[in-house]
């Protein structure tokens, strides 16, 4: 949803939800996905659910884009002027096209140098998490005297499947007692599609795809402290 508001200076600054539009994490430059220790902040800071950062964009521009959800899905510079240094796929801050080199300028309308990269942590902690999907279905094709192509719907993570580490991504192995093999993957399959999706050409936007869609799906589920076929297990890696 696009709108026009005020910023604090008088300028116009152009502003956009971050919403999800249907029901990822690895390790980042910066704590906005892995939150550093901070003094928790009352609880009034996520006043309205939502908390409205300011992008100054390469032209001068601002943009303001309202999160309603966490993580926010950015790597950041680990000291001011914050600088977005990647955006994670399908995260709130690529739903609203937040791009790589833009500059955090305020939050929630306060532009304090010194106490933006705190105070973005800390309102953003208490955002609710972002909703899970209900399932990822990804196609494969099983080569043979009669090759065949089919749906497999993945309602939980970790997978425990090793891909090839070049595209396309062939199942190389399926880790024993694992969430994949209960479902029947098997070794040699070739993965065509996720979410009806193709598998990008590039390995790390390939990469990135997977990951993303593994993380956002709900842990499988426990069976007494020891969650069922899945301990000591990846998401989903490559090898």
């Amino acid at each position: 949803m696009m709108c026009c508001c005020e910023a604090g200076s008088g300028d116009a600054v152009e502003s956009i939800y971050a919403l999800k539009p249907d029901p990822l994490r690895e390790e980042g430059i910066l704590g906005l996905d892995q939150t550093q220790e901070s003094p928790r902040p009352p609880h009034s800071l996520a006043k309205g659910g939502k908390v409205i950062v300011t992008f100054e964009r390469p032209d001068g521009s601002e943009k303001d884009v309202i999160f309603q959800y966490r993580p926010l899905g950015m790597d950041c510079s680990g000291q001011e002027p914050i600088v977005v240094q990647r955006v994670r796929l399908m995260s709130p801050a690529d739903r609203a096209e937040v791009k790589v080199n833009w500059v955090v300028r305020a939050v929630d309308g306060i532009r304090t140098p010194g106490s933006l990269l705190s105070l973005m942590q800390a309102k953003s902690s208490l955002l609710p998490q972002e909703p899970k999907q209900q399932k990822v279905v990804l196609k494969f094709l099983v080569s043979g005297e009669e090759s065949q192509e089919f749906d497999l719907d993945f309602q939980y993570q970790p997978w425990g499947i090793m891909f090839t580490k070049s595209v396309p991504f062939r199942v190389k192995h399926v880790r024993p007692g694992s969430y994949s093999e209960r479902l029947g993957v098997m070794k040699g399959w070739t993965l065509l599609k996720v979410d009806a999706e193709d598998i990008p050409e590039r390995l790390a936007e390939a990469m990135d795809l997977i990951q993303a869609k593994v993380a956002s799906l709900e842990e499988l589920p426990q069976i007494g402290s020891v969650r069922a076929g899945a301990v000591n297990e990846s998401p989903a890696f490559l090898g």
